[in-house]
């Protein structure tokens, strides 16, 4: 798939009449999807909704960051041949592998 998403960072502004969030890409005009009330119970309160759009939000904009200190600690843990345990650096290699859906770095 080579269509990318939008460029980031992304906004997120609580559009109270209509009682959702919405995330746009730059500014509010270019906004591109919405969050309310998802649940698996089909239930949410209104904390539990701030709650979830926060929580996609800071997903959303500090992932290339994660990815990229992920990536660093495995060059370091690898390069530097030190005595790390391999279950240290098979867990930084399955979270990227995770991240970039195509076993990555």
């Amino acid at each position: 798939m080579d269509t990318k998403h939008t460029g980031l960072p992304w906004l997120m502004q609580h559009n109270k009449r209509e009682n959702r969030y919405e995330f746009s890409g730059g500014t509010p005009a270019n906004t591109f999807g919405h969050f309310c009330g998802w649940s698996y119970d089909g239930i949410t309160t209104e904390a539990e909704d701030d709650a979830n759009a926060d929580y996609i939000f800071r997903a959303v904009n500090h992932y290339p960051i994660l990815l990229d200190a992920c990536i660093a600690a495995l060059s370091q843990l690898t390069e530097d041949r030190a005595e790390y345990l391999e279950s240290d650096i098979k867990q930084l290699k399955d979270a990227i592998a995770a991240a970039t859906k195509d076993g990555g770095a």
